[in-house]
């Protein structure tokens, strides 16, 4: 008898007008907090995406200096390296990376990995170009390494470039 009793009236209170409007409004406010909430993770997806590229649209140093390793006829631990031939760290500009890493988690595994190695890369490669730019001291492995994978760091920043905006690359 208790037990049917409650049955009745739980059925009582889910068939209520008021309850069901209840749950439905529940469930309509939750659903709606989920939808927005990826709205906006899309979206500050796509601003990262966004400002990542534009910086490294600006990296033109890495090119300037892929295309003057380009022209050397040895790798710089065999003939020297004339520091005046690599560009200024400013036209290497990282800043809008490191003041976003925390938030490069928002994006996709695949995504996270590209930026993450080429900037990697781009971050290791103008600490060397600003080390040999200042006192030359710098380990002829080092720019040895640089010499040997400049060129392919230009093609990676072109193709992030492209993939970002299309063949608008200047």
């Amino acid at each position: 008898m208790c037990l049917e009793g409650l049955l009745t009236a739980i059925y009582a209170v889910a068939t209520d007008s008021t309850t069901i409007g209840l749950v439905i409004g529940i469930a309509t406010t939750f659903t709606s907090a989920i939808l927005t909430y990826n709205y906006r993770q899309n979206k500050e997806k796509e601003k990262l995406v966004g400002a990542l590229t534009a910086e490294i649209g600006q990296m033109r140093g890495i090119e300037q200096c892929a295309n003057s390793m380009e022209k050397r006829n040895s790798k710089p631990s065999e003939g020297g390296l004339d520091p005046d031939s690599l560009p200024p760290g400013k036209s290497i500009p990282t800043v809008v990376y490191e003041s976003n890493a925390g938030r490069i988690g928002l994006l996709d595994q695949e995504t996270q990995d590209k930026y993450v190695e080429f900037y990697s890369k781009v971050i290791q490669y103008k600490s060397i170009m600003s080390a040999a730019r200042s006192d030359g001291g710098v380990p002829d492995a080092d720019l040895d390494d640089l010499y040997n994978s400049i060129e392919e760091l230009s093609e990676t920043r072109k193709s992030l470039i492209d993939e970002e905006h299309g063949d608008n690359l200047e």
